[in-house]
Protein backbone atom coordinates (compact mmCIF):
# COMPACT_ATOMS: atom_id res chain seq x y z
CA UNK A 1 0.00 0.00 0.00
CA UNK A 2 0.87 3.85 0.18
CA UNK A 3 3.62 4.96 2.70
CA UNK A 4 2.65 8.51 2.28
CA UNK A 5 2.82 10.31 5.80
CA UNK A 6 -0.67 11.59 6.74
CA UNK A 7 -2.53 12.74 9.97
CA UNK A 8 -0.91 15.41 12.36
CA UNK A 9 2.03 13.78 12.97
CA UNK A 10 3.54 13.95 9.41
CA UNK A 11 1.19 15.09 6.40
CA UNK A 12 -0.68 17.37 7.78
CA UNK A 13 1.81 18.95 9.35
CA UNK A 14 3.48 22.20 8.36
CA UNK A 15 8.11 21.17 8.47
CA UNK A 16 6.89 17.70 8.34
CA UNK A 17 9.92 15.98 6.93
CA UNK A 18 10.56 11.79 5.91
CA UNK A 19 14.36 11.00 5.67
CA UNK A 20 14.86 7.39 3.66
CA UNK A 21 18.50 6.69 3.62
CA UNK A 22 21.31 4.07 3.89
CA UNK A 23 19.20 1.29 0.76
CA UNK A 24 15.59 2.31 2.38
CA UNK A 25 12.96 1.60 0.31
CA UNK A 26 9.23 3.86 0.24
CA UNK A 27 6.94 2.49 -2.17
CA UNK A 28 3.33 2.78 -3.30
CA UNK A 29 0.79 2.65 -4.95
CA UNK A 30 -0.90 6.09 -6.28
CA UNK A 31 1.80 7.98 -4.22
CA UNK A 32 4.81 6.66 -2.34
CA UNK A 33 5.30 10.06 0.09
CA UNK A 34 2.28 12.52 0.11
CA UNK A 35 2.54 15.56 1.85
CA UNK A 36 1.03 18.80 2.74
CA UNK A 37 1.35 22.20 4.78
CA UNK A 38 3.98 24.51 4.94
CA UNK A 39 7.99 23.82 4.22
CA UNK A 40 7.85 20.08 4.27
CA UNK A 41 10.95 18.19 3.54
CA UNK A 42 12.19 14.87 1.64
CA UNK A 43 15.82 13.58 1.90
CA UNK A 44 16.77 10.64 0.37
CA UNK A 45 20.06 9.28 0.15
CA UNK A 46 22.51 6.54 -0.13
CA UNK A 47 22.77 4.14 -2.77
CA UNK A 48 19.64 1.78 -3.35
CA UNK A 49 18.03 4.11 -1.47
CA UNK A 50 14.22 4.22 -3.61
CA UNK A 51 11.15 6.05 -3.48
CA UNK A 52 8.81 4.83 -5.75
CA UNK A 53 5.23 4.56 -6.87
CA UNK A 54 3.36 3.09 -9.48
CA UNK A 55 2.00 6.47 -10.11
CA UNK A 56 3.78 9.81 -8.29
CA UNK A 57 6.76 8.78 -5.94
CA UNK A 58 6.62 12.34 -4.33
CA UNK A 59 3.49 15.05 -4.07
CA UNK A 60 3.05 18.05 -2.79
CA UNK A 61 -0.41 18.41 -3.01
CA UNK A 62 -0.34 21.67 -0.78
CA UNK A 63 0.23 25.48 -1.74
CA UNK A 64 1.59 27.21 0.93
CA UNK A 65 5.07 26.73 -0.38
CA UNK A 66 8.48 25.78 0.94
CA UNK A 67 8.76 22.42 0.20
CA UNK A 68 12.68 20.93 -0.32
CA UNK A 69 13.58 17.73 -1.67
CA UNK A 70 16.90 16.35 -1.92
CA UNK A 71 18.51 13.10 -3.45
CA UNK A 72 21.45 12.39 -3.18
CA UNK A 73 24.70 10.38 -2.67
CA UNK A 74 22.99 7.41 -5.37
CA UNK A 75 19.45 7.22 -3.95
CA UNK A 76 16.73 6.99 -6.92
CA UNK A 77 12.90 8.64 -6.96
CA UNK A 78 11.04 6.58 -9.49
CA UNK A 79 7.40 6.89 -10.44
CA UNK A 80 5.42 5.31 -13.25
CA UNK A 81 3.85 8.76 -14.36
CA UNK A 82 5.61 11.55 -11.97
CA UNK A 83 8.50 11.16 -9.81
CA UNK A 84 8.31 14.37 -8.28
CA UNK A 85 4.83 16.60 -8.41
CA UNK A 86 4.83 20.07 -6.32
CA UNK A 87 2.10 22.44 -6.21
CA UNK A 88 3.32 25.81 -5.90
CA UNK A 89 6.96 25.72 -6.44
CA UNK A 90 9.76 24.46 -4.04
CA UNK A 91 13.50 23.43 -4.29
CA UNK A 92 15.01 20.17 -5.47
CA UNK A 93 18.39 19.03 -5.52
CA UNK A 94 19.29 15.97 -7.38
CA UNK A 95 23.02 15.48 -6.59
CA UNK A 96 26.01 13.24 -8.69
CA UNK A 97 25.16 9.58 -9.28
CA UNK A 98 21.70 9.92 -8.25
CA UNK A 99 18.35 9.61 -10.30
CA UNK A 100 14.97 10.68 -10.71
CA UNK A 101 13.05 9.33 -13.02
CA UNK A 102 9.18 8.84 -14.96
CA UNK A 103 9.28 5.39 -16.31
CA UNK A 104 5.80 6.64 -18.15
CA UNK A 105 5.93 7.55 -21.98
CA UNK A 106 2.52 9.24 -22.35
CA UNK A 107 3.92 12.78 -24.27
CA UNK A 108 2.43 16.28 -24.21
CA UNK A 109 1.83 18.51 -21.27
CA UNK A 110 2.28 17.32 -17.49
CA UNK A 111 -0.74 19.00 -16.85
CA UNK A 112 -2.97 17.28 -19.40
CA UNK A 113 -1.85 13.69 -18.79
CA UNK A 114 1.71 13.42 -20.28
CA UNK A 115 4.36 11.99 -18.53
CA UNK A 116 7.24 14.05 -16.50
CA UNK A 117 10.01 13.24 -14.04
CA UNK A 118 9.05 16.91 -12.36
CA UNK A 119 6.35 18.56 -12.30
CA UNK A 120 5.56 21.89 -10.58
CA UNK A 121 1.65 22.60 -11.23
CA UNK A 122 0.16 26.53 -10.98
CA UNK A 123 -0.59 27.22 -7.50
CA UNK A 124 -4.32 28.58 -7.10
CA UNK A 125 -3.19 31.11 -4.56
CA UNK A 126 -0.21 33.28 -5.79
CA UNK A 127 2.96 31.66 -7.78
CA UNK A 128 6.08 30.07 -5.84
CA UNK A 129 9.56 30.16 -7.20
CA UNK A 130 10.92 26.82 -7.92
CA UNK A 131 14.99 25.89 -7.57
CA UNK A 132 16.16 22.81 -9.05
CA UNK A 133 20.16 21.81 -9.28
CA UNK A 134 21.00 19.15 -11.35
CA UNK A 135 24.04 17.02 -11.03
CA UNK A 136 22.88 13.62 -11.35
CA UNK A 137 20.68 12.10 -13.74
CA UNK A 138 16.88 13.16 -14.53
CA UNK A 139 14.74 10.82 -16.95
CA UNK A 140 12.17 12.39 -17.94
CA UNK A 141 10.81 15.91 -19.06
CA UNK A 142 10.85 18.52 -16.78
CA UNK A 143 7.81 20.87 -16.55
CA UNK A 144 8.08 24.05 -14.26
CA UNK A 145 5.45 26.50 -13.26
CA UNK A 146 4.44 28.08 -16.34
CA UNK A 147 2.62 31.33 -14.85
CA UNK A 148 4.23 34.42 -15.88
CA UNK A 149 4.56 35.54 -12.47
CA UNK A 150 6.89 32.91 -11.22
CA UNK A 151 10.75 33.26 -11.31
CA UNK A 152 12.05 29.95 -11.43
CA UNK A 153 15.91 29.38 -11.29
CA UNK A 154 17.72 26.10 -12.86
CA UNK A 155 21.26 24.75 -12.13
CA UNK A 156 23.06 22.53 -14.33
CA UNK A 157 26.04 20.96 -13.25
CA UNK A 158 28.67 19.66 -15.42
CA UNK A 159 28.25 15.49 -15.66
CA UNK A 160 24.74 15.86 -14.89
CA UNK A 161 21.98 14.93 -17.99
CA UNK A 162 18.48 15.58 -18.36
CA UNK A 163 16.90 12.66 -20.58
CA UNK A 164 13.96 15.17 -22.30
CA UNK A 165 12.59 18.46 -22.39
CA UNK A 166 13.48 20.98 -20.19
CA UNK A 167 10.32 23.72 -19.86
CA UNK A 168 10.88 26.29 -17.12
CA UNK A 169 8.72 29.05 -17.84
CA UNK A 170 10.57 32.20 -16.88
CA UNK A 171 13.52 32.58 -14.76
CA UNK A 172 17.47 31.94 -15.27
CA UNK A 173 20.10 29.43 -16.11
CA UNK A 174 22.95 29.03 -14.05
CA UNK A 175 25.35 26.31 -15.95
CA UNK A 176 28.55 25.63 -13.41
CA UNK A 177 31.30 23.14 -14.26
CA UNK A 178 34.86 22.82 -12.29
CA UNK A 179 38.39 23.86 -13.77
CA UNK A 180 39.23 20.32 -16.34
CA UNK A 181 35.13 20.22 -17.27
CA UNK A 182 33.96 20.48 -20.94
CA UNK A 183 30.05 20.06 -20.75
CA UNK A 184 27.96 20.49 -24.21
CA UNK A 185 24.52 21.74 -23.24
CA UNK A 186 22.83 18.97 -25.47
CA UNK A 187 24.18 16.31 -23.90
CA UNK A 188 22.93 18.28 -20.47
CA UNK A 189 19.24 18.30 -21.93
CA UNK A 190 19.07 16.09 -24.71
CA UNK A 191 15.86 17.32 -25.76
CA UNK A 192 13.90 20.80 -25.83
CA UNK A 193 14.65 23.68 -23.54
CA UNK A 194 12.18 26.02 -23.49
CA UNK A 195 11.90 29.61 -21.48
CA UNK A 196 12.29 33.27 -21.15
CA UNK A 197 15.55 34.22 -19.43
CA UNK A 198 19.14 34.24 -19.68
CA UNK A 199 21.91 32.25 -18.94
CA UNK A 200 24.47 32.78 -15.91
CA UNK A 201 27.97 30.70 -16.00
CA UNK A 202 29.46 30.34 -12.99
CA UNK A 203 32.83 28.12 -12.45
CA UNK A 204 36.43 27.69 -14.16
CA UNK A 205 34.95 24.97 -16.53
CA UNK A 206 33.71 25.01 -19.79
CA UNK A 207 30.22 24.85 -21.45
CA UNK A 208 29.53 24.66 -25.18
CA UNK A 209 25.95 25.78 -26.30
CA UNK A 210 25.28 23.71 -29.17
CA UNK A 211 21.41 23.95 -28.84
CA UNK A 212 19.01 26.95 -30.50
CA UNK A 213 18.57 28.44 -27.11
CA UNK A 214 16.20 31.72 -26.86
CA UNK A 215 18.38 33.58 -25.29
CA UNK A 216 17.61 36.70 -27.49
CA UNK A 217 14.39 36.68 -25.51
CA UNK A 218 15.02 38.05 -21.95
CA UNK A 219 12.55 38.20 -19.48
CA UNK A 220 14.38 41.14 -17.32
CA UNK A 221 14.73 44.66 -18.35
CA UNK A 222 18.39 45.71 -18.31
CA UNK A 223 19.62 42.24 -17.77
CA UNK A 224 21.93 40.34 -20.25
CA UNK A 225 21.19 37.09 -21.97
CA UNK A 226 24.07 36.14 -21.28
CA UNK A 227 26.86 36.51 -18.35
CA UNK A 228 29.97 34.78 -18.10
CA UNK A 229 31.41 35.10 -14.48
CA UNK A 230 34.25 32.72 -15.04
CA UNK A 231 35.09 29.95 -17.35
CA UNK A 232 34.56 29.46 -20.57
CA UNK A 233 31.22 29.76 -22.76
CA UNK A 234 31.40 28.16 -26.37
CA UNK A 235 28.67 29.25 -28.50
CA UNK A 236 28.50 26.28 -31.09
CA UNK A 237 30.33 23.36 -32.13
CA UNK A 238 31.82 24.12 -35.51
CA UNK A 239 28.43 24.22 -37.81
CA UNK A 240 25.21 26.63 -37.05
CA UNK A 241 24.58 24.98 -33.76
CA UNK A 242 23.88 26.56 -30.56
CA UNK A 243 21.69 30.63 -30.24
CA UNK A 244 22.16 32.33 -33.35
CA UNK A 245 21.67 35.59 -32.00
CA UNK A 246 22.27 37.48 -28.10
CA UNK A 247 20.25 40.64 -27.37
CA UNK A 248 23.11 41.48 -24.71
CA UNK A 249 26.28 39.95 -22.67
CA UNK A 250 28.12 40.77 -19.67
CA UNK A 251 31.59 38.91 -19.77
CA UNK A 252 34.09 39.51 -16.43
CA UNK A 253 37.52 39.15 -15.39
CA UNK A 254 37.99 35.20 -15.47
CA UNK A 255 36.05 34.48 -18.01
CA UNK A 256 35.70 33.43 -21.69
CA UNK A 257 33.36 33.94 -24.61
CA UNK A 258 34.10 32.02 -27.70
CA UNK A 259 32.58 31.30 -31.02
CA UNK A 260 32.77 28.21 -33.03
CA UNK A 261 30.29 28.72 -36.02
CA UNK A 262 30.32 28.90 -39.29
CA UNK A 263 27.62 31.41 -39.95
CA UNK A 264 26.82 35.16 -39.54
CA UNK A 265 26.42 35.93 -35.76
CA UNK A 266 24.07 38.43 -34.36
CA UNK A 267 24.58 40.40 -31.31
CA UNK A 268 21.77 42.91 -30.41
Amino acid sequence: GDNSPRGKSAGNQSGAVVVNHDGGRIEGNAWAVRLWGLGPRVQNSGVGSLISSAGIAIEYADDLGGSRIWNTDGATIRGGKTAIRLLGGGTITNGAGSTIEATGTTPGDCGAGGSCSIYVSPSSVLPHNTILENAGTIIGNVQLDLDPRSRNEITLVAGGRIVGDLTLGNGMLTLVGDAGTTQRFSQAVTGTTTYAGGITKNGAGTWILDTPLPLGRDLYENYPSLQVNAGTVQIGAGGNEGPGSLKDLYVYEGGRLVFDRSDDFVLT
